[in-house]
């Protein structure tokens, strides 16, 4: 009886040890299971949180993208007004931004002038080819205000919907749609893997390394040691470059506007560096190329980015009139101008000297365009019955020539030519002034918008880009 007793308490123990190592087995299991469904969240990021990253890296990494000047811009001022919209992570709005906006390039029916950030349409909405069914505001603040209101409103943020906001699509029944930035996929975009772009660019930006500011890089970093007195660069057979005679010809003089700007042997930054100037130094500038001023240096010259020197006066260095004062160029008719050619695919005509203006026409590549005046790495061209400006860098300088004519450039007519059309399959695509990866980028196309493909050769795509024409990958186009 004793021994069944023994037995029996043996049994128990045996069964009680197999039901805490079970438990203990499950538990285990459990808790593996539960550390990696938190591993897939942790992947998501709140779309509610306190700043991720600085401004410095939200605009190092724009700039890295080849993003423009103005959405470079924009950095500071979601980080300036995120706090009272809701609480949103400006890293967040500004990836998606990016996205929304192709860094700034636009390319699709919308362009900088609506100053909107997001894509955002108006409160009847319409269709995405349709312009007049997308928001125009007054100022990039309110559509970064209306941009950081509407995502609020889908994170389900304290204090919303509101009754004062610049967002014009601002209703109710959209709140707490996508607490999360994967919530976004198929709730603010059709795209099913929208939420994972904006996700993944939010990361890019947090990832960058904090250095300088880069909102308005200088083209040349001074050297260490300034030289005292400018250096006469030589030429390859060792002989000093001696600048042209300049009797009889006008002159213009610019201002530095950059702390320290690099004086270059060449018209490049792969030329080497000869000396430096400082800001508000003066300089005489002898002719423009490609973006690049050749400017009198010392007893020599040098060149210099034309995007760092503000335009002064021009002057004449030798033709006098009767009454002693430098002669002045007669008014446009019969005048002697300069005239350049467009090197670029497509180039933007723009209302004022800076890619902040309205866009109010493309000229094609080979146009020739007639040079008033230059400012800033700009060129104010005579375009029909009035003025344009368009970039620098796009402009090959032919000669100084008369345009007594008084011919305008017209954009070209585009009538009569068989066309398909293509979707960009790529989050964003670059678009180029030419066929290849080393001529300059004119623009982005976002993925999922429609192209007019104009002929395809050699791996790229000739497209119709606004008033004008441009260059993609063919892979990125089905």
């Amino acid at each position: 009886m004793k021994k069944k007793k023994i037995l029996s308490l043996i049994m128990l123990i045996a069964l009680a040890s197999n039901v805490v190592m079970s438990n203990s087995i499950a538990y285990a299991n459990n808790l593996d299971s539960t550390s990696s469904q938190l591993e897939i969240k942790n992947e998501d990021k709140s779309i509610i949180s306190s700043p991720t990253a600085t401004v410095e890296q939200m605009q190092k990494w724009a700039r890295s993208k080849g993003a423009t000047e103005t959405f470079i811009s924009l950095a500071p001022k979601y980080m300036k007004l995120y706090s009272s919209h809701g609480g949103i992570n400006p890293i967040v709005a500004y990836a998606q931004s990016a996205l929304e906006t192709g860094y700034g390039n636009f390319g699709g029916v919308i362009n900088e002038s609506y100053n909107n950030p997001c894509g955002m349409k108006t409160k009847e909405g319409g269709n995405d080819s349709d312009p007049n069914a997308h928001q125009k505001f007054d100022s990039w603040e309110d559509g970064i205000s209306a941009h950081l209101d509407h995502l609020a409103l889908y994170a389900g943020s304290n204090g919303y919907p509101r009754t004062e906001t610049k967002d014009p699509r601002h209703f109710s029944f959209i709140f707490g749609r996508a607490k999360s930035v994967l919530g976004l996929s198929g709730s603010w975009a059709s795209d099913k893997q929208y939420g994972e772009k904006v996700l993944r660019m939010t990361k890019e930006i947090e990832k960058i390394e904090k250095g300088e500011n880069p909102t308005k890089p200088v083209e040349p970093k001074p050297p260490t040691i300034q030289p005292e007195k400018p250096i006469t660069p030589p030429n390859n057979s060792g002989n000093t470059i001696k600048p042209p005679s300049n009797s009889g010809n006008t002159q213009k003089t610019g201002k530095v506007t950059a702390s320290a700007l690099n004086v270059r042997s060449g018209a490049g930054t792969s030329y080497k560096v000869i000396g430096s100037l400082k800001n508000g130094a003066t300089v005489t500038i002898l002719e423009t190329k490609n973006g690049w001023h050749k400017i009198k240096y010392g007893s020599s010259y040098g060149y210099v980015s034309s995007n760092y020197i503000k335009i002064s006066s021009t002057s004449s260095n030798g033709s006098q009139n009767n009454s002693g004062n430098t002669v002045k160029p007669p008014s446009n008719s019969g005048s002697t101008q300069k005239t350049g050619k467009v090197t670029a695919s497509a180039l933007n005509v723009r209302s004022g000297a800076g890619t902040s203006y309205k866009v109010i026409d493309s000229l094609k590549n080979g146009a020739t365009v007639a040079i008033v005046e230059t400012k800033n790495g700009w060129y104010k061209i005579k375009y029909g019955s009035s003025y344009g400006y368009v970039s620098s860098n796009y402009i090959k300088i032919n000669s100084n020539s008369s345009n007594g004519s008084g011919n305008t450039v017209k954009p070209p007519s585009n009538s009569g030519s068989t066309q398909k059309t293509g979707k960009v399959i790529a989050d964003v695509l670059n678009v180029r002034s030419g066929r290849g990866t080393n001529y300059s980028k004119i623009g982005a196309v976002r993925g999922g918008s429609k192209v007019i493909i104009v002929e395809t050769k050699n791996g790229w795509h000739k497209i119709k880009y606004g008033n004008g024409y441009g260059y993609v990958s063919a892979k990125y186009v089905r």
